[in-house]
């Protein structure tokens, strides 16, 4: 099939390859049989190979079930493949799967939120491209609605087609009269490569100091207690003259130590990886995002399906000024290995502040702005809960004090130290948590160690939620929960407490943008 195939209504099929990629999963698990197989009859395997097919009756069965499982497996996916066609019927885009069960699924263009694509190491080697398409469906926010594995030139001519459509439909501005989208020829985009072509990617220095930003201090303590106690024990072994003793225990402690830190370090690397090249550039209407070494991703994200923008500070960058940048919208985020939708790399608050209003003018101004803290009522609220919990941990602190008299120093001092730690995570969520409403955004901030600061435009949000129990009644506060257009990990978002009178203030706000965005339909 060629690219100018492509912008003709006709029907066509995923490239061939992703009938492998499909399979790739099932070839790891029978390889994990075959190999658990051999090994429990090692034996078996190697009379099999001495004398032939007369030895090894009980490995031969398992290898040939296997085999005829793997065979069926790859004549099924042959068929999902031959009898699934893809096609765009005016402003529609069909998948059709005609295999035991006839389904015909049929998606508005004009509801698509954006179209991108992504290429993995196999991918990249065979020269095709997955294109991964999301609609604006609270349903569905946290998956990817239709994944089409293309050849790259092809790949490219689908993603202008369906691009020129969405913006013949956008400018119609329901005029009538006017020509009808599958009328006009569509377009041709650049994509996301030549947007980005003269765009500069983070430079390494710039991905470790994000990954030192964004790693997690929980790794770094676990390192260190391990350094501690491989020391203690061995201090310990040497002082009562087992030197033998203490020289395996540092060995053993020493390979736990190891293990922990290459784990941290991979987690770095992974990131390194993952973002490797980062670029990302404002033409016109759209944001064009690409990164990615080992798996290249690109994304083309129109800026009015941008629900929200979210700054995240980490202990440590929180500590120095410095914070990155994601947005909250559908298609990012979706993948279970890709949780983040970034949007810049940890820098300067103030840099990243200059980058967001050349990059998001519609939310310029919202890194300068300030929430207002939670009522000092809900000191009150937590003393109530605080109370409750303390007298069941201190209840379970007795007994166990009780039954071991010898750790009873132990238990009482891992008890004051939780307490004093429960204490302090509460100072510091009060003095982060907070909520402020301006004209157009909902400002929300989180945290406790870290901060999150996440703005959300009024019109995008789907539903409120107002939560109040009867002593935040009693001392009239309320907490709520607003529900978004985003991946799992951020379709919910939690509001802190606030007055009462904030309320109907976002009820007022809200209702006013909804109404606002019927009349520019």
């Amino acid at each position: 099939m060629e690219g100018n195939q492509m912008m003709k209504n006709e029907r066509f099929r995923n490239h061939i390859s992703i009938v492998a990629e499909r399979m790739g999963k099932g070839f790891v698990v029978i390889l994990a049989l075959l190999v658990g197989g051999i090994a429990q009859n090692l034996g078996e395997a190697a009379e099999l190979a001495e004398h032939g097919m007369k030895a090894g009756r009980e490995i031969l069965p398992a290898m040939l079930a296997a085999l005829a499982f793997l065979v069926l497996l790859t004549v099924w996916q042959i068929l999902i493949w031959a009898r699934t066609y893809i096609s765009i019927d005016g402003t529609t885009l069909v998948i059709e799967k005609n295999t035991l069960n006839r389904k015909k699924n049929t998606i508005g263009i004009g509801n698509i939120s954006n179209v991108n694509t992504e290429q993995n190491l196999f991918e990249m080697l065979i020269g095709t491209c997955k294109i991964k398409i999301d609609t604006n469906s609270l349903s569905t926010a946290d998956s990817t609605d239709v994944k089409i594995v293309l050849k790259r030139r092809e790949a490219e001519a689908l993603c202008g087609r369906i691009t020129g459509i969405m913006e013949e439909l956008a400018g119609r501005n329901g005029q009538e009269g006017q020509t009808a989208p599958e009328m006009v020829p569509a377009k041709r985009q650049g994509g996301v490569e030549e947007a980005l072509r003269d765009t500069p990617g983070a430079s390494l220095g710039t991905m470790f100091v994000h990954g030192f930003y964004q790693a997690s201090l929980l790794s770094a303590l676990i390192v260190i207690l391990c350094l501690v106690g491989t020391a203690a024990g061995a201090a310990e072994s040497l002082s009562k003259g087992n030197i033998g003793r203490s020289l395996v225990e540092l060995l053993a402690a020493g390979a736990v130590v190891i293990f922990v830190f290459l784990s941290a370090v991979w987690d770095l690397l992974k990131g390194f990886i993952q973002y490797y090249d980062f670029k990302v550039k404002r033409k016109e209407d759209k944001l064009y995002i690409s990164y990615g070494l080992l798996k290249k991703i690109s994304y083309t994200i129109p800026v009015d399906k941008i629900n929200g923008l979210k700054l995240t500070q980490s202990f440590q960058g929180r500590l120095t000024g410095r914070c990155m940048a994601e947005i909250l919208n559908v298609g990012m985020g979706d993948d279970q290995e890709e949780k983040k939708s970034f949007l810049l790399l940890y820098d300067k608050k103030a840099k990243n502040a200059e980058r967001i209003r050349e990059l998001l003018p519609e939310f310029s101004g919202v890194t300068e702005w300030e929430t207002q803290k939670q009522p000092k009522q809900v000191w009150l609220l937590w003393l109530v809960r605080g109370l409750i919990w303390t007298l069941l941990t201190a209840g379970a602190a007795w007994i166990a004090a009780v039954i071991w008299q010898e750790y009873q120093i132990w238990i009482l001092a891992a008890e004051a130290l939780l307490l004093a730690a429960a204490g302090g995570m509460l100072v510091c969520r009060y003095r982060t948590a907070g909520v402020g409403v301006s004209e157009e955004f909902l400002l929300i901030s989180s945290g406790y160690m870290g901060r999150r600061f996440l703005a959300v435009r009024f019109g995008k949000i789907q539903y409120l939620q107002i939560k109040q129990s009867f002593l935040a009644k009693r001392w009239k506060m309320q907490k709520g929960t607003i529900y978004l257009l985003a991946a799992a990990s951020d379709r919910t978002q939690n509001i802190p407490y606030f007055r009462e009178a904030v309320s109907e203030q976002l009820k007022t706000c809200i209702l006013k943008r909804k109404d606002k965005a019927r009349e520019n339909l």
